[in-house]
């Protein structure tokens, strides 16, 4: 079962829906496992190691009491990437894609900003030593004047990602209680060392064409990581706001962040 649809409406454009889940009205509990802490304490380091770091492993499990699957494997049904016109320009459609490693951070840092509750946020600074991307790809276009085209399946392998991430939004009353209402999803990736692209069957799998242009493409990796890049960055951006809304637009930001 696919739990995330990714439709690419529009160059660097994306919508993400989740398949239906039993999560009816505001107000639920939040498991006894999930990590809280109290207001005064949210500026300190042994706060900040416990809600980051738990959530990021409970995640990975999935929450089946607030409706949040597991995203370690996290399955995404289709992304599109539209051809831009630059030197790398290419019109891919991934299926049945696969990722492993998102839960799989160690945090360096984070700042929990709630006093303008018309502008609050919760952002921290991670990083990732290698992320999988597995999936069925269709693909034709040309990268450096050289054309390409291929059909079947790819692997794109992401070495130490350094990145500063987490929501944004405001507080809002609803039945005499306060919510956290996440309106954005702010992601600045600092780095990434390296991409590793896999595209099997590659001109019909012509291993004579295929095999010395998947060099090139690996030895440009920065070329094509950069066509790709806006449009993986707005999916992940709203899995991140969907995912996050599962748990600030149903429990109590008291229920949180104690007293």
């Amino acid at each position: 079962m696919n739990l995330y649809t990714v439709l690419s409406v529009a160059q660097f454009t994306g919508l993400l829906l989740f398949t239906p889940y039993a999560v009816d009205a505001l107000s639920h509990s939040l498991p006894s496992s999930f990590p809280r802490c109290r207001k005064a304490e949210l500026d300190t380091d042994r706060c900040k190691n416990v809600i980051f770091e738990k959530s990021l492993h409970l995640l990975g499990k999935g929450i089946p009491e607030l409706g949040l699957p597991s995203i370690n494997p996290l399955e995404v049904a289709e992304l599109i990437i539209g051809e831009s016109g630059g030197p790398v320009s290419l019109s891919v459609r991934f299926r049945n894609a696969v990722v492993t490693g998102l839960t799989d951070a160690t945090f360096y840092g984070g700042k929990f900003d709630f006093k303008d509750k018309n502008n609050m946020s919760i952002i921290f600074t991670s990083a990732v030593e290698t992320v999988n991307f597995d999936a069925d790809y269709e693909m034709s276009g040309r990268m450096l004047l050289i054309p390409l085209s291929g059909k079947g399946r790819c692997k794109f392998t992401y070495y130490n990602l350094n990145s500063t991430l987490g929501p944004t939004g405001k507080m809002i009353t609803i039945k005499g209680k306060e919510y956290f209402n996440v309106t954005d999803f702010y992601i600045l990736l600092h780095k990434v060392e390296k991409v590793n692209f896999q595209f099997d069957n590659l001109f019909n799998g012509d291993k004579n064409v295929g095999s010395p242009i998947l060099k090139l493409i690996n030895d440009n990796w920065q070329k094509l990581w950069g066509e790709m890049f806006p449009v993986f960055l707005e999916v992940f951006k709203n899995l991140y706001i969907t995912l996050a809304k599962r748990v600030f637009d149903r429990v109590p930001f008291d229920d949180i962040f104690l007293d």
